[in-house]
């Protein structure tokens, strides 16, 4: 949409990953859309023992065109041809908890003692290109400068070094939506007061 960011390759696949949070607000029947391919339907929701969904079957839609009214889902295909890349999102919170300190107030009762947040993810193939200090945007999830570039498997330790992105605050408040349920709980919240 935008010629100034540049273009990246898609790679599709019989076999997506999707986030845990998006599937778990799906619905057998319910259409779908897939951000950079289009509508599917969904089949069959497969759960474990514990009612946790490990797998979805799905089958494409592509003619269907309507996407106004449909969950718009984030993917990554799994294929060999583009493997997934080891990824760390970090996010860094406020070191004082309080906005503003009162003039008697002890700092030290308000530091807070959890302000590093990680999260461990696979990301898009494209990852393997970044080099330390590249800006980038991860769709729904907002703007990140790339702290460490991914390492393939050194013959050394026989391991791969994760690419490790910092999240860079937008100076909003608002959490910024890391999944379509997140949409998808508060227009059902919505509806909910309205009836």
């Amino acid at each position: 949409q935008n010629a100034d960011v540049g273009l990246k390759p898609v790679w599709y696949s019989s076999r997506v990953l999707i986030e845990g949070a998006d599937a778990e607000t799906l619905t057998e029947g319910e259409v779908v859309t897939f951000i950079n391919w289009g509508n599917i339907i969904i089949t069959k929701l497969n759960r474990n023992s514990s009612g946790k969904i490990v797998s979805i079957n799905a089958k494409l839609n592509l003619d269907n065109k309507d996407f106004k009214k449909t969950t718009k889902i984030t993917w990554l295909a799994e294929t060999p041809r583009a493997p997934l890349i080891p990824t760390v999102c970090v996010n860094y919170e406020h070191l004082i908890t309080k906005p503003v300190l009162g003039k008697d107030e002890d700092f030290k009762q308000y530091i807070n003692r959890n302000s590093k947040q990680e999260e461990l993810m696979l990301g898009d193939p494209c990852l393997r290109d970044l080099k330390k200090g590249d800006i980038i945007q991860l769709q729904r999830r907002g703007f990140f400068i790339c702290d460490q570039p991914y390492e393939p498997v050194s013959p050394y330790s026989c391991k791969d070094a994760p690419c490790i992105l910092i999240y860079i605050p937008d100076g909003h408040t608002k959490e910024m939506p890391t999944s379509g349920s997140k949409e998808k709980a508060k227009a059902e919240t919505a509806k909910k007061e309205v009836n």
